[in-house]
C-alpha cells in the first residue's frame, strides 16, 4: 500500500496505458466510431460512486485504494 498508484501502473499486464494501445484505440474508433466513452470524472464523484464498494474494505485500506483508482481514472482521461 505505500507504493504510489503511478507506479503500478507501468506493471499492468494489459499495458491499457501504452501509447500502442492508444494507436489501436484510435484505430478501431476510425474504423467502427467511438463506441465507449469516459466522462471526466472529479475526485469528489468518484469518492460518491466507490462509496458503497468501499465499505466492504477495511477504512484503513480505503484511502488508498481510492487514490489508486483516482490515478488511473485520471491517467486514463489525460490519454483520451
Amino acid at each position: 500500500m505505500d507504493i504510489e498508484p503511478k507506479a503500478h501502473i507501468a506493471s499492468v499486464k494489459a499495458r491499457p496505458f501504452n501509447t500502442t494501445f492508444n494507436r489501436q484505440v484510435r484505430s478501431a474508433q476510425e474504423l467502427y466510431g467511438k463506441q465507449l466513452s469516459m466522462p471526466k470524472l472529479s475526485r469528489r464523484e468518484m469518492e460518491a460512486d466507490l462509496g458503497p464498494i468501499l465499505a466492504y474494505y477495511a477504512k484503513r485500506d480505503s484511502g488508498y485504494i481510492l487514490d489508486r483508482v483516482y490515478q488511473c481514472i485520471l491517467t486514463r482521461q489525460k490519454l483520451l
